[in-house]
């Protein structure tokens, strides 16, 4: 998220005439997209560091254009399963692709190997530049059997899948692997080191044991030239494995505590290390993002280092013996609670998000009473109207006074010869919306007396007390109107920076004289219980204990039972996600659109068209209104139901495979 805003630039009208633009021809790129931004990301986390260097490169621009179009799902088990027509293999083809596949699991192996150096994991006194660069040609070798045209030369030569490479295969398998040495660009890559031909049979052993149920090889009378020693040969071969596996097994946090991956990570950092993780059983968006940085901010140490990042998650690696403890759910949740009310209670008294004027007054969003108390929101009031209602605003003033004598709402003495003036309308604004905000938290205070003595105009207060607040006013303050009139006819030559100043004097006092009188806050502790329970529910830390959700179903099942139910023992459930929290009403000035959008969980036949929501989502609303940019733009994207947020677009991709694998690189 951005903190910058971004203006919205209307269209051009028709009969205005653009500038000619200069025809733009199309040219193809020096490199693919994905080596420019890894050599940006080397150059800054891998500074100095010839492997990377040579690896962004030589490799990595070969892997897209010989691999980045072929499936990773391939090779003998895909063409079986097509063959007995098991269902969902026609998406292999539509699988993550090999490029992909080599760099999901290279990446985090290779910031978990240098974690694990750093940490003086014994084996890896033995990683020097050598055994890392085979150990990144083997392990892109390793799928050898799906690369195009391989697995019918080796049929050829004999060689079966279900079976260990004999004598009779290795030419053509060392031929193999010479010339994908030469596509992918590994002969470059190994050239520092002593080129292909040195570490041949290797990157044959890494390749073919990096995955351990068959094709393995064993019998090293059939590889006699291997160059790297046992210890560094083994270390490649087990990081090789890693990267297949987390590859592969891993397409959520908790499948980090697979046991396969947990025994090959202690198996290689010799019960140095093990992976953790933090996990959110759903995606709600914004919320969801306050969620997972509270919760890296508390896990993150220099013991537990996040690895891989995911929408519902991230997971971790972690010491086993100077790690700390992990936090509390409950620690997270207070994190969290406090970054939205200093994030969100921040950009609120800059943007004024929430506060609008329509045909009957100022109006603000509830959520304001979740992050300021009465003395601050006073303040912010005053600086909300002054900013809506400028100077270059039609005034209404003169509308209102004309109806108020068309009413013979006064009696024949009272003055209604008053301005049409904007400044009238700011002034009285203001002061019926700072009317609004006290009655809300001291219904005992007189604002009236108090504004009136800061005008000079006691002396009108039975009448202001006079004009009338019921049905003929609709909703308007006209005893407003009247007194704001009344103010700018005895002072005729303010201009309009002295009214705003004169505003901002009364707002401050009037600010001071409440503050003593104001009680603790409590106004919206319901709502920040709700995200208290709402988080230690959705919330899982590690291996520990899952929360208990049979209570919340069971609520959320009585309630979408009898949402539809007519009369008595209908319930009322929330328009957008059916959760169990509490329930209210929209809000026409806390939500990015209007409150009577169709929803199907509503009576088609009934009178009320508002929808309803729950705490959590309304929660959801409030931070997109605050926190996100344009929002008059995105109200119309989400009404028409052409958006989903980012997380929900990674959720729903054709391979679950969703990490972010960059993260390795590119975290702060």
């Amino acid at each position: 998220m951005t903190q910058d805003d971004y203006d919205i630039v209307d269209s051009p009208l028709e009969d205005e005439t653009l500038p000619a633009e200069k025809e733009k021809t199309a040219e193809i790129a020096e490199e693919p997209l994905l080596s420019a931004l890894m050599r940006g990301v080397v150059a800054k986390l891998w500074q100095g560091d010839a492997v990377m260097r040579d690896f962004v490169q030589h490799v990595l621009p070969r892997l897209s254009e010989q691999l980045g179009h072929e499936a990773a799902k391939g090779g003998e088990f895909a063409a079986q399963h097509l063959a007995e027509g098991r269902q969902g293999a026609e998406r292999y083809a539509a699988d993550q692709s090999m490029r992909a596949h080599l760099l999901n699991g290279l990446l985090p192996t290779l910031h978990i190997a240098r974690t694990l150096a750093a940490w003086g994991a014994p084996q890896f006194r033995a990683y020097d530049d050598a055994t890392r660069r085979v150990f990144i040609a083997g392990y892109v070798l390793h799928d050898y059997l799906k690369l195009p045209n391989v697995e019918a030369q080796l049929t050829d030569a004999g060689f079966r899948p279900d079976a260990a490479v004999g004598a009779a295969q290795m030419p053509s398998l060392e031929s193999i692997f010479r010339e994908w040495c030469t596509r992918l660009g590994l002969d470059e890559f190994l050239k520092p080191v002593g080129g292909v031909e040195t570490y041949l049979h290797d990157l044959i052993y890494i390749a073919c044991n990096t995955q351990v149920r068959w094709g393995t090889l064993r019998n090293l009378s059939l590889l006699k030239r291997l160059s790297l020693h046992s210890a560094q040969l083994d270390l490649a071969e087990q990081l090789s494995r890693l990267c297949d596996l987390l590859a592969y097994v891993v397409k959520t946090p908790p499948q980090a505590m697979t046991q396969k991956i947990q025994t090959e990570l202690k198996t290689l950092s010799k019960e140095l290390a093990c992976l953790t993780y933090h996990h959110v059983s759903e995606n709600r968006g914004v919320l969801t993002n306050f969620i997972h940085n509270a919760a890296l901010e508390a896990l993150t140490h220099e013991y537990r280092q996040p690895l891989l990042y995911a929408p519902s998650g991230v997971i971790y690696l972690e010491h086993s013996k100077h790690a700390p403890s992990m936090p509390e759910t409950a620690q997270v949740v207070e994190r969290v609670i406090e970054k939205i009310k200093t994030i969100a209670g921040n950009r609120l008294a800059v943007s004024k998000t929430g506060i609008r004027r329509d045909g009957k007054g100022m109006k603000y969003a509830a959520y304001y009473w979740l992050f300021f108390d009465l003395p601050q929101f006073i303040q912010i009031g005053v600086d909300a109207t002054f900013k809506i209602i400028n100077g270059n605003k039609k005034p209404s003033a003169g509308k209102r006074f004309e109806k108020m004598v068309a009413g013979n709402w006064m009696a024949p003495h009272v003055d209604l010869d008053l301005p049409d003036n904007i400044r009238v309308d700011q002034l009285a604004e203001w002061c019926y919306l700072a009317e609004k905000q006290i009655a809300e938290v001291l219904p005992d205070f007189d604002t009236g007396a108090f504004l009136l003595s800061e005008m000079g105009l006691s002396e009108l207060e039975d009448d202001f007390r006079a004009v009338p607040r019921d049905n003929r006013a609709g909703g308007v303050g006209y005893h407003w109107y009247f007194a704001a009139g009344h103010f700018i006819k005895r002072n005729p030559g303010l201009s309009p920076a002295q009214v705003e100043n004169k505003a901002r004097q009364m707002a401050a006092r009037l600010a001071d004289a409440v503050r003593s009188k104001t009680p603790q806050n409590t106004t919206g502790m319901q709502d920040w219980n709700d995200l208290r329970q709402y988080i230690a529910q959705t919330l899982t830390l590690g291996a520990g204990a899952k929360p208990n959700l049979r209570a919340a179903l069971q609520v959320e099942l009585h309630r979408y039972a009898n949402a539809k139910r007519k009369g008595r023992g209908s319930t009322q459930i929330c328009a957008l996600c059916s959760s169990p929290y509490r329930i209210n009403k929209q809000r026409e000035a806390a939500i990015l659109f209007a409150p009577q959008v169709y929803s199907n969980k509503k009576l088609l036949d009934g009178s009320d068209a508002i929808r309803d929501i729950c705490s959590i989502c309304n929660m959801e609303m409030m931070l997109r209104q605050i926190l996100m940019n344009r929002s008059a733009a995105a109200a119309a994207i989400l009404k028409s139901g052409a958006c989903a947020t980012y997380s929900s677009i990674l959720s729903t991709s054709s391979r679950p495979k969703r990490w972010r694998s960059f993260a390795a690189f590119t975290r702060n």
